[in-house]
């Protein structure tokens, strides 16, 4: 699975300001801030390192049967690396604690809702 993520990977390029897409993709964070929000209120900020799309991969894992959870908008000039929710999924399954580090990211950020 990380071979596959790395064959599959996009680097993505945000202006401040912008909001980001990245429908059935999750995404890591290389540079900048994201805001994230829900009906308009700043919920969380991500960095460097940091992830998100994961919970269509988790709860849905068919990528396409719910719409977005929260809206991600660059506070800065941003850097993202984007990979299909597919190949995390893969990974998730090959090791036992990756995939309980994402689940418990996932419902965390769900309970926030």
């Amino acid at each position: 699975a990380v071979s596959k993520i790395s064959r599959l990977q996009d680097l993505m390029v945000m202006a401040a300001k912008c909001t980001v897409v990245t429908r059935f993709r999750s995404t890591i964070g290389l540079a900048g801030r994201l805001s994230v929000r829900i009906a308009g209120r700043e919920v969380n900020v991500l960095g460097p390192g940091d992830h998100f799309g994961e919970i269509a991969a988790v709860d849905w894992g068919r990528d396409f049967s719910y719409g977005r959870t929260a809206t991600v908008v660059a506070v800065e000039a941003t850097r993202l690396l984007a990979f299909p929710a597919a190949a995390l999924r893969e990974l998730m399954h090959e090791s036992a604690a990756f995939d309980s580090a994402i689940r418990s990211v996932a419902h965390e950020r769900l309970d926030r809702r």
